[in-house]
């Protein structure tokens, strides 16, 4: 099964277009460090170990065909 990954930021500005949170929380959010190794979101992937491998930056790009993939 394909994961499919939204950057963190852009999982708040939808949380606010759709209003589940208003402006002032999603300010909140948006001050939590999201490259700081030692704090914040990069640091609880790392921590928790989870998404590490979406953190890597890679020439590797692969086109599947859903088709195919379907039978």
């Amino acid at each position: 099964m394909d994961v499919f990954v939204v950057p963190y930021k852009t999982v708040v500005l939808r949380l606010v277009e759709i209003e589940f949170i208003d402006a002032k929380k999603a300010d909140e959010l948006l001050k939590i460090p999201d490259r700081d190794e030692n704090e914040g979101i990069l640091y609880e992937i790392n921590k928790h170990e989870i998404a590490i491998r979406w953190q890597k930056r890679t020439n590797n790009i692969r086109y599947d065909s859903l088709k195919a993939l379907s039978f």
